[in-house]
């Protein structure tokens, strides 16, 4: 079978004119599926010496659909039955070699010539038998010129222990480059190698059984192995001699020129926290079938293969091994400046070449060995940062090597993606005005394998920014799937975030912020009856404005993906996904087609991953369109319970939790808040719980607000319930309550209102209100309220209200008869409250939006276009003033109490990202609620860098995160009850 689709057969046929002498054959069958008679038993040799005997064994195919196969001959002049080795393209077939026929090195073919292997270019490697020799030989030829020797029986082992005295398997690359293997005799023993030779030297021994392995524990036994197009092995190894024969008696080995023998992976390893137990490895040769040709090997040197552990897991892993040497950056002329060719390959725009010479020249990047190779584009500007205007009549090409010696240059015969804005001249390369910035691909009409790239350009005194190569299509969408996930990535899912919630801090427990790029936070969207799949049920995230979706790690990624879809249709367009590490460069790029009108449809998935943990910030932006985003199962790799950085700091801190001072405790639930993380969460929460001081437990459960675990609330509530210190339970309780804020309570109560009459001025007019409870609830609290404009009315009219349990499944109807005065747009307002185990509680508010007309109005639970919506009023102070003693709130508008920020200023100073500490907040409130505290941009209150609550008791402390150095900060605090007077100090 052939990677373009030929396959080539035998088959037994039934109903022949010859009976037995003509009922087999090998056939063709091609891409197409058009089907070719390559030979049948009965037909002439090719040479007319003799005619095909019955035919055995699996035939060969390759790219072309040229077909190999070892065959018999019988009726031949010599009177014997000779053994052939042929190749046949369906027209005409070719003897590469045949019992009889001379050899150049000596001797004539005598059979055994039923191992064989074929490559695309049409050579065929073979084992023969060779008159008067003991152990035969291994041979390639093509039919055209004089068959090749690679080696011959009778000779001595490379390594000059022994003798050669028989041959088996052969595998054979592109190049010509030929595996097999041979048996050696040394006196009393014989021993068994993987040799690899081409014929123009003597060929190489790569591992002998009784050799050690490259770990030193025990020594070879047996091989099978495979061979790859960069002239690397890898093969399946018995072992003897090993400390633990029953477990580690198996392994996978890897060899390349210049790194010699590497071990891959042996029974005993270490693999996902267990142990390897069993190893698959497919070799290229089945013994079970030996025609079967397979291979874990491809041509990157990357090893696949099936493994058990002792855990009862198991996979199929891909091994990737070393470079075969570091990545070279060099150039033909140098650098003025003390810039170098490795600033134009480096991932940053910001550094670049700046060359001495001002005529043709070269950069070279040297991979080391050869791989993929199919475009390259560049990024040149004036001065290193200036790329308006183009390069007037200049000159650039590209061009590539396997060894270094002989170069291919791209032309227009061969490569295309310059042509669009480039005239390519008498030298078929580019020589026009050539723009700034970023080139278009240069891409070849196929990708090659390459270990040298050039890029080659007219200097003209301008600077050379960035060099990028691609070894795929780079055209073509390049993305992760979900599968390229580990089961234990972070997945985030936005299920219990409240609808309409901003996600600036909500996700702290992750590591992870997401914002626009604009710093304006994303919200909690709720796509529900608007297209949603399966996975976006409930909620997804969403950004308000068109600008990119940002996402910030504390601790940087390998791989970050997420589901995608829009608000609004766009036209054909492409979603792309950037990966940026600490410095700003970019790392990694991930591009999906989007097919015109994608609204609501997020079932698109995209995403980026690089070799090492390196990712701290990606951005989702669609190109040419400025639409808000929505997004979903948000996942991460590796997992938080993964992250080193975060992780190797808890132990230590947990201990000094368990053990240490007050003052040491205190201290290590301030730094176990800088590192949210669930090892951070479960600490505090023990804490909280468990430490014999009560201002300690308080100081912890402040702590765990400000990480935005809700996994956390179960623990707060038994807190509450079980401590016998006052202090800690109203603590505890409101810590619920915050985190409810951001976390409501699964399984909402789902509430309808409607109107049941017009409402008309002066008129009553009833409204209803319908609440259904999808889960069992021990109490809800069901009630119609009053608003300014629109009172209910009392005595034998009085709304109904509804205090008690609630069953799943239950719908409970309530009634209520309202009027108001005026006509206009008004709205009743109707509270729900649910409250479990005396604690954690969730309240609804949910208004009735009427449109109150003459005639008759209507009415509908989402605000009428042009609704005025009530605003809090902000109060600013100075920059640098403390707030001080201040009556900062003392409005009471028509009866109403309405939220006010008032805000103070902090100045953040060095870059720091500590935590904002001082504010001792008191006055006369209801008591058991809480006030938010955040620090934003003095300028842009949308920019948020710390979110925290207070209950009103003291001294609080919030984190801090992601602001630029030397910014003027502003503290806010939102009051969410009617306050007289707020104190506070701050420095």
């Amino acid at each position: 079978f052939a990677e373009n689709g030929h396959i080539a057969f035998s088959a037994q046929l039934n109903n022949t004119n010859g009976g037995n002498a003509d009922d087999g054959g090998y056939f063709l069958s091609n891409s197409a599926g058009t089907l070719t008679t390559i030979v049948r038993e009965g037909d002439p040799a090719p040479d007319g010496n003799g005619i095909y005997r019955p035919l055995s064994g699996p035939p060969q195919v390759n790219a072309s659909g040229l077909v190999a196969y070892s065959s018999e001959f019988t009726a031949t002049s010599s009177g014997l039955n000779e053994l052939a080795v042929v190749v046949n393209d369906g027209t005409s077939a070719t003897i590469i070699a045949r019992s009889g026929q001379s050899i150049s090195a000596g001797g004539t073919f005598q059979g055994g010539m039923n191992s064989f292997a074929l490559n695309d270019s049409g050579e065929v490697a073979f084992m023969a038998g060779i008159e008067g020799v003991v152990g035969a030989g291994v041979f390639r030829g093509d039919g055209v010129s004089p068959v090749v020797e690679i080696s011959r029986g009778g000779n001595p082992s490379p390594d000059g222990n022994g003798v050669i005295d028989g041959h088996s398997e052969v595998v054979i690359n592109a190049s010509g480059l030929v595996a097999f293997e041979a048996s050696i005799s040394e006196g009393a023993d014989r021993d068994s190698g993987i040799f690899l030779g081409d014929g123009t030297v003597a060929a190489q021994i790569i591992a002998r059984s009784r050799q050690a392995v490259p770990d030193g524990n025990g020594d070879f036994s047996d091989f099978n192995f495979t061979l790859n197009d960069s002239g690397q092995l890898a093969f399946f190894a018995g072992l003897q001699n090993t400390a633990s024969p029953q477990n580690d008696n198996f392994g996978i080995y890897f060899y390349d020129e210049s790194l010699g023998l590497i071990k891959v992976a042996r029974l005993g390893d270490p693999l996902l926290g267990s142990t390897i137990t069993r190893l698959n490895f497919a070799s290229g040769i089945d013994y079970d079938q030996p025609g079967n040709q397979q291979t874990g090997l491809n041509i990157l040197g990357q090893v696949a293969y099936r493994f058990e552990l002792a855990s009862g897991e198991w996979g199929i892993a891909l091994w990737s091994g070393p470079d075969s040497g570091p990545l070279l950056v060099s150039g033909d002329r140098p650098g003025a400046n003390t810039t170098d060719h490795g600033m134009a390959y480096d991932g940053d725009l910001g550094t670049f070449f700046k060359s001495s010479y001002f005529d043709w020249q070269y950069l070279q990047i040297d991979f080391g060995k050869p791989r993929p190779f199919w475009g390259i584009r560049r990024y040149m500007t004036r001065d290193g940062v200036d790329i308006a205007g183009s390069r007037t009549t200049q000159g650039e090409t590209a061009l590539y090597s396997v060894d270094g010696t002989q170069w291919v240059e791209f032309t227009a015969l061969n490569a295309s993606g310059w042509d669009g804005y480039i005239n390519y001249g008498a030298r078929q390369h580019a020589w026009r005005d050539v723009p700034y910035g970023w080139s278009e691909w240069l891409v070849l009409d196929s990708p090659v394998l390459a270990r040298y790239v050039r890029y080659s350009w007219d200097g003209d005194n301008d600077a050379l920014n960035e060099v990028e190569v691609a070894g795929m299509d780079p055209g073509a969408d390049k993305t992760l799937s979900p599968t390229d996930f580990v089961s234990d990535a972070d997945v985030i899912d936005f299920d219990n975030l409240r609808k309409g919630a901003d996600l600036d801090f909500q996700l702290r427990i992750y590591g992870v912020r997401i914002q626009s790029e604009n710093g304006n936070p994303a919200v909690v969207f709720d796509p529900s009856e608007k297209g949603s799949k399966s996975h976006s049920l409930p909620f997804a995230a969403a950004n308000a404005s068109g600008s990119p979706l940002e996402f910030s790690f504390k601790v940087p990624r390998s791989k970050v993906g997420m589901y995608f879809g829009n608000i609004d249709a766009v036209g054909e367009t492409k979603a792309i996904l950037l990966a940026y590490d600490d410095s700003g460069s970019v790392v990694g790029e991930s591009v999906v087609s989007i097919e015109a009108g994608m609204a609501l449809d997020v079932s698109h998935f995209i995403g980026v991953g690089v070799a090492s943990p390196v990712i701290s910030r990606v951005t989702l932006d669609f190109e040419n369109e400025t639409v808000p985003k929505i997004i979903d199962d948000l996942m991460i790799e590796p997992g938080q319970s993964h992250l080193d950085p975060v992780t190797e700091a808890i132990p230590a801190l947990i201990a000094q939790l368990e053990t240490g001072s007050v003052t040491e405790r205190l201290n290590a639930i301030d730094e176990l808040t800088l590192r949210p993380s669930t090892g951070a969460s479960v600490a505090l929460q023990d804490a909280a719980e468990k430490d014999p001081d009560p201002y300690v437990q308080t100081w912890a459960v402040h702590a765990l607000i400000q990480l935005h675990d809700a996994n956390a609330i179960p623990a707060l509530v038994s807190i509450g319930l079980n401590t016998a210190d006052p202090d800690v339970r109203r603590t505890a309780y409101n810590a619920v309550w915050a985190l409810r804020e951001s976390f409501p309570l699964p399984d909402p109560l789902r509430i309808t209102l409607q109107a049941l009459t017009p409402p008309k001025p002066n008129e009553n007019f009833k409204v209803e209100a319908r609440v259904f409870s999808p889960v069992d609830r021990d109490y809800v609290q069901l009630k119609f309220r009053s608003s300014k404009d629109v009172y209910l009315l009392g005595g034998n009219q009085r709304a109904d209200t509804y205090t008690g349990p609630i069953s799943a499944g239950q719908e409970i109807v309530l009634e209520a008869t309202c009027r108001t005065v005026e006509v206009g747009q008004k709205l009743v307002p109707f509270s729900a409250r649910i409250t479990e185990n005396w604690v954690d509680a969730e309240s609804y508010e949910t208004p009735l939006y009427l449109d109150v007309q003459t005639s008759g109005g209507t009415s509908q639970m989402e605000p009428f276009p042009g609704w005025d919506e009530v605003t809090s009023p902000v109060y600013s102070l100075d920059p640098k003033v403390p707030l001080g003693e201040k009556n900062l709130y003392t409005k009471e508008a028509d009866g109403d109490k309405r939220d006010a920020i008032v805000s103070g200023n902090l100045f953040y100073e060095d870059g720091d990202p500590r935590q904002f500490n001082g504010f001792t907040p008191v006055g006369e409130h209801k008591p058991g609620r809480l006030m938010k505290v955040q620090v934003v941009d003095r300028n842009d209150f949308g920019k948020r860098f710390g979110e925290g609550w207070t209950d009103w008791t003291g001294a609080f402390r919030i984190p801090v995160e992601d602001v630029p150095s030397n910014m003027a900060l502003a503290v806010v605090l939102e009051v969410d009850n009617f306050v007289n007077k707020v104190y506070s100090d701050t420095d």
